[in-house]
C-alpha cells in the first residue's frame, strides 16, 4: 500500500448496488482504501461510496479485519469510531456508543 501520511480507511457498505472490489463477510461488504488520509476524509471517503467507516460488533468481525490488514500489508486503518464529541468519550459513527473492545 502507497504510504504518504494519514492511514487507510476500512469502509462498509450500506447501499449494496456496486460492490465491485469489495470483500463479502458475514452479510456485510468491507472495503479498504490504497488512500492514506485523516479520519474525517476517510469518512467522507466512504460516504461517497454509499458506506461508512466500520462498525466492529465482534471479536470475529475484528479478527477479519486485522487478517485484511496483513493481507494488504498495512499498519493501521480508520475505523467509525470517535471521541470528537467527548474527549475520551467513544462514540460508533451511528451514535452508538463503545461496548465492544
Amino acid at each position: 500500500m502507497k504510504q504518504n501520511g494519514g492511514v487507510s480507511s476500512f469502509c462498509v457498505l450500506t447501499d449494496t448496488h456496486n460492490k465491485m472490489g469489495w470483500l463479502y463477510f458475514r452479510s456485510r461488504y468491507y472495503y479498504i482504501s490504497n488512500e492514506r488520509m485523516s479520519w474525517y476524509d476517510s469518512r467522507q471517503y466512504c460516504r461517497r461510496r454509499s458506506a461508512d467507516l466500520v462498525i466492529i460488533n465482534s471479536g470475529t468481525e475484528q479478527d477479519f479485519l486485522s487478517g485484511i490488514l496483513r493481507n494488504e500489508d498495512a499498519i493501521t486503518a480508520w475505523i467509525g469510531l470517535t471521541d470528537k464529541d467527548t474527549e475520551g468519550r467513544w462514540k460508533w459513527v451511528d451514535g452508538s456508543m463503545l461496548n465492544y473492545g
